[in-house]
């Protein structure tokens, strides 16, 4: 499973031109390289929030398993569901 760290406060929130509000939130993703071995450095990526979500408190976390699926159109997709990552 991928770890995701979440720092303070890094949701943000924009207007889109359907007029809806949108919330993104920011955190730092633990990769893998073509070799399968960890990158060095986590790389920060943003994804959406759900209108009725509660963005997640900072703190590590892991990306579960049923945040990946198959979409109506047949495409392999990703909702980012987070669960709090086991302290070691």
């Amino acid at each position: 499973m991928l770890k995701i760290e979440i720092h303070a406060d890094q949701v943000r929130s924009f207007n889109g031109k359907d007029g809806k509000t949108y919330r993104m939130q920011a955190g730092y993703v633990h990769t893998l390289g073509p070799d399968g071995r960890p990158q060095p450095h986590p790389v920060r990526a943003e994804w959406f929030l759900n209108r009725d979500e509660q963005a997640p408190a900072p703190g590590a976390y892991l990306l579960a398993p049923s945040s990946i699926y198959v979409d109506r159109g047949g495409r392999l997709s990703i909702a980012p569901k987070l669960v709090p990552a086991p302290v070691k």
